[in-house]
């Protein structure tokens, strides 16, 4: 689960599910890089996190973007 505080622009954030440092590094990195796009007091799940991302980046033909898609939408981690 993901905080977003708009608009003070702080995120917090509990990732106590992610089991592997490569997959934990790409979600901060997600957080770091996208977690602008989220101009609202939120809390997102890393599903929902993603598809915000994908409304806004092209998640098909740029590299980053489509691995940062793939790490939030592992099924494994929707139970956060």
């Amino acid at each position: 689960m993901i905080n977003f505080f708009y608009p003070t622009g702080r995120i917090t954030y509990n990732l106590n599910m992610v089991n592997t440092d490569y997959d934990m590094s790409v979600i901060k990195y997600a957080i770091e890089a996208y977690g602008f796009i989220i101009q609202k007091r939120i809390s997102l799940a890393l599903s929902q996190f993603a598809e915000e991302i994908k409304q806004v980046y092209d998640i098909i033909d740029e590299p980053h973007n489509r691995e940062v898609y793939k790490v939030l939408t592992k099924q494994e981690y929707e139970r956060i």
